[in-house]
């Protein structure tokens, strides 16, 4: 493709897919791409479709980014939520609104991400503080019990589901040796450590997380250092159908 951008008004000049720049560095909060496409929803709301993001759309138990992204023409465009194209999961759509009086996007405009840093922060301490859990789960000898879906959200209700039981009068004993073996791993000040994959059958490439000796593959957001948890709390166990959910706080709060 031409490096000028005013050549090429069609999204076809573009790769297919949205590359993400978030999987690279979690604490990366702006970043820049080109406009492939501009779509007006019948509620208002414009979908932006760009080259690349810094935005991590909702999905994994972890909810969408929000920030701005602006446009080297003078758009200013409010990102309420990220989300995956429902038909290929290569794409990343950037739903909310353009600021009034200024123009929307062209295709082919440079634009300039901003996520919101503070929201972004959360997010990672509490989805890195769900797979520390994970890893003080199999160190309290646990390893039976298979993470299933977690909830990343921050609303005071995070948790990890694990396939398997926990006998009701056992659970506040787990729930005391994991906040001690979370709290030996934060004093470890262990390093989250992220690796990709390149992969035959995906442009998109395979990301493995690790903290610990718990690796699982992950493409959502984590903090650098296990430090960064210090204050997380693992405060209750609740049975849920074949699986136990394990609550734990968000040590920002």
């Amino acid at each position: 493709s031409s490096s000028n951008s005013s050549s090429c008004n069609s999204s076809s000049c573009y790769p297919k897919m949205t590359e993400r720049l978030y999987f690279y560095d979690s604490y990366k909060f702006d970043g820049n791409g080109l406009v492939k496409s501009v779509d007006e929803l019948d509620n208002g709301e414009f979908v932006v479709v760009a080259t690349s993001t810094i935005f991590h759309p909702q999905g994994g138990g972890q909810p969408s980014d929000k920030g701005v992204i602006v446009g080297k023409m003078g758009g200013k465009f409010t990102v309420n939520k990220a989300i995956i194209d429902p038909e290929d999961r290569t794409i990343i759509h950037h739903i909310g609104t353009f600021e009034t009086e200024q123009p929307i996007f062209q295709v082919g405009e440079e634009v300039t991400f901003h996520v919101d840093e503070e929201a972004r922060r959360r997010h990672a301490i509490l989805h890195s503080a769900g797979h520390l859990l994970d890893a003080a789960m199999k160190q309290i000898g646990r390893g039976d019990l298979e993470p299933s879906k977690g909830y990343h959200f921050d609303d005071g209700n995070a948790y990890v589901g694990y396939i398997g039981q926990i006998a009701a009068e056992d659970r506040d004993v787990v729930v005391n040796d994991l906040n001690e073996a979370c709290n030996a791993l934060i004093q470890a000040a262990t390093e989250v450590v992220v690796e990709m994959e390149e992969l035959k059958d995906s442009p998109i490439p395979k990301r493995i997380v690790a903290i610990g000796d718990c690796a699982c593959p992950c493409g959502g957001t984590h903090v650098k250092n296990t430090q960064e948890l210090k204050g997380m709390e693992v405060t209750r166990i609740k049975k849920s159908k074949k699986i136990v959910k394990v609550y734990y706080t968000n040590p920002m709060n």
